[in-house]
């Protein structure tokens, strides 16, 4: 894993953000001014961005979660506030289920905890076809209409950089992926067992993971908080920083805790 490309700023708590498929830490750019109050962690899963593809062994999402283990490990964070989106709030789910002590807080962006139904497996399968025969650009520019509003995908700085982050993912990358999310476990079971802050962000206008499913993983977690992002689809930090951000430090100013301690 030493691969990993990891980006650190700012100081003060740690931040750990995890990205989701098909992007990459860049997914973050509009979480820069947060590094004027917290210590930021973002970097790229195997086989996006400029991490390379993971060595050939055992797959499923638990090689990601050993990722993030890594990364917050190597930026010397026994535990830390962890961003999940979309994916990266699979992946830490899988976390909270192996290693709870490593998590101060949790947010969980535009995401779910119930695994893939038969439809959703068929789609993954039917993406990891088109990836392996070089038709890659069909899975992509189909999901580009579910991940942005309307606006978004004509606003070059959002709707391009979202292509230049699909493009930068290898095909490797891209089926791993696919097929860790096809076979994650259902971690609903697991909500009513997180014990510690978290906050459910959500873009108002989420086809793939929409504001009622939000609100219905909201109410499984103890006490958890929830936060509409307004003008967003599925890629809330990128189409609304400055709600996102907002929501962000209002939850850290809401649950103190205190300073990371390092390893």
């Amino acid at each position: 894993m030493s691969g990993v490309a990891i980006d650190v700023r700012g100081e003060g708590e740690a931040l750990v953000l995890v990205h989701g498929f098909p992007l990459d830490r860049t997914i973050w750019r509009g979480q820069g001014p947060l590094a004027g109050h917290l210590r930021l962690v973002t970097f790229d899963l195997p086989g996006f961005g400029d991490s390379p593809p993971a060595t050939p062994g055992p797959g499923g999402l638990g090689r990601y979660t050993d990722v993030v283990l890594d990364v917050m490990d190597r930026t010397g964070l026994r535990s830390a506030t962890l961003c999940g989106l979309s994916m990266g709030g699979y992946i830490l789910l899988d976390l909270w289920r192996r290693a709870p002590e490593r998590v101060e807080r949790l947010v969980l962006c535009d995401t779910r905890a119930e695994a893939d139904g038969e439809e959703a497996r068929r789609g993954r399968d039917q993406g990891v076809a088109r990836v392996r025969e070089g038709r890659r650009e069909e899975l992509l520019d189909g999901m580009l209409t579910k991940l942005l509003t309307a606006a978004s995908r004509e606003d070059p700085a959002v709707g391009g950089h979202v292509r230049k982050m699909m493009a930068r993912a290898s095909e490797r990358g891209l089926v791993d992926a696919l097929q860790a999310m096809k076979g994650r476990p259902d971690s609903t079971p697991l909500l009513s067992t997180i014990s510690v802050p978290t906050l459910v962000l959500v873009g108002s206008e989420d086809a793939l993971t929409p504001p009622a499913d939000a609100r219905r993983l909201q109410s499984a977690v103890p006490g958890a908080a929830i936060s509409e992002i307004p003008g967003a689809a599925h890629l809330s930090p990128l189409e609304n920083p400055e709600a996102f951000n907002r929501a962000l430090l209002d939850f850290f100013a809401q649950s103190p805790i205190g300073c990371n301690d390092e390893a």
